[in-house]
């Protein structure tokens, strides 16, 4: 009887042993085996508020105000601003299919800006306004040694003058833009930081254009103006890669979208016979959405001195800014002769910066 026993007590084992196996091989039947741990955790959301550290320059006993001036040895340049061209008169017809389209010859000009800026003691907050003044004149001459069966026209004036043997133009730009911004400095890590910012652009871009054509022995006077002010919202970010000593590297972008009238623009070309008075007169106005976009890239430097009590900072770089569709002028002169050119030509703006910043 006792054998008996033992017999089934080892049979009872093996069977108790086998079930065990099988809920380690997390079968659901006949056993109930417990969940596999996860992988890893799910994300949670901080515990406290994230907060990121203003980047504004803080001064001792502040009145929390910066001045900035700005060198810039810029370029304007505008599209569609051709001065003349030459052709041949090809055989056996001579119509006019060979020749060379001369562009008019922009030069590099000093300009300026100057800005006032204001930290604010609530979450470090500023404001800044900025006015950007351009005003230059440029002329181009196109004379060149024609050939036989050559011949020359300017590209702003009707046919009263034939055998042209020079073209004269001379453009004149007066640009005059605002800019004011509201920001807040930050750090984003350590050693970079970011301002993004809000705000208007206004100002007004005036132009005015002669073109004089000459043969041996008479000239031709056409002239013509564009006058438009602008304004509207203009959105951007300046960012600082902090390098060591006070020394960073530097890149901005901004953009706006403004509402721009062109108040007047005007086409006039006197008589050959009589200069006082118009051989042509065209009149145009247009109000148009128009957008522009400014990038700046360059290093910088920084610091304090006189215990913390003032801070200077001169950064140089590249900037460029361009206003679309701004030469209509050419779109006025080639609608007047019915040749219709689908948009004005834009404006650009590039070169040199060189900014000093302090603050008091």
């Amino acid at each position: 009887m006792e054998l008996i026993k033992k017999i089934l007590f080892v049979i009872c084992g093996f069977a108790m042993t086998a079930l065990s196996a099988d809920c380690n091989r997390c079968e659901p039947d006949p056993c109930t085996c417990p969940p596999e741990p996860p992988c890893c955790d799910v994300p949670t959301a901080p515990t406290m508020a994230a907060y990121n550290k203003g980047a504004n320059i803080d001064v001792c006993g502040s009145w929390d105000f910066y001045v900035t001036g700005t060198f810039l040895y810029w370029q304007p340049r505008q599209e569609q601003m051709d001065v003349a061209l030459t052709s041949f008169g090809v055989p056996p017809n001579n119509i006019t299919g060979i020749g060379r389209l001369y562009d008019f010859s922009f030069d590099w000009k000093p300009a300026f800006k100057v800005g006032l800026g204001y930290s604010w003691d609530n979450d470090n907050w500023e404001t800044y306004l900025q006015y950007t003044r351009i005003n230059t004149t440029m002329t181009t001459t196109v004379n060149p040694n024609l050939v036989a069966g050559e011949t020359l026209a300017g590209t702003w004036y009707a046919a009263q003058l034939a055998n042209l043997t020079q073209v004269s133009d001379k453009w004149s730009l007066d640009f005059n833009m605002f800019d004011l911004e509201f920001s807040r400095p930050y750090y984003n890590g350590t050693c970079l930081t970011f301002r993004f910012h809000y705000g208007l652009k206004a100002g007004w871009i005036d132009q005015n254009l002669d073109q004089t054509v000459s043969n041996v022995s008479n000239n031709v006077n056409s002239s013509l103006k564009s006058d438009s002010w602008l304004i509207g919202p203009r959105t951007g970010f300046y960012s600082n890669w902090q390098i060591g000593e006070g020394f960073r590297f530097f890149g901005n972008v901004a953009g706006a979208l403004f509402y721009q009238k062109f108040s007047s623009v005007q086409f006039r070309e006197t008589f050959l016979s009589n200069d006082t008075q118009q051989y042509q007169a065209f009149d145009y106005s247009a109000k148009i959405l128009n957008a522009s976009l400014e990038t700046l890239l360059g290093v910088g430097w920084g610091t304090y001195f006189d215990r913390n009590n003032w801070h200077f900072d001169l950064f140089v770089g590249y900037e460029s800014q361009l206003f679309l569709d701004q030469n209509q002028m050419r779109y006025l002169r080639e609608a007047s002769i019915g040749t219709d050119i689908s948009k004005a030509g834009n404006l650009n703006l590039h070169g040199l910066n060189v900014t000093a910043q302090f603050d008091f």
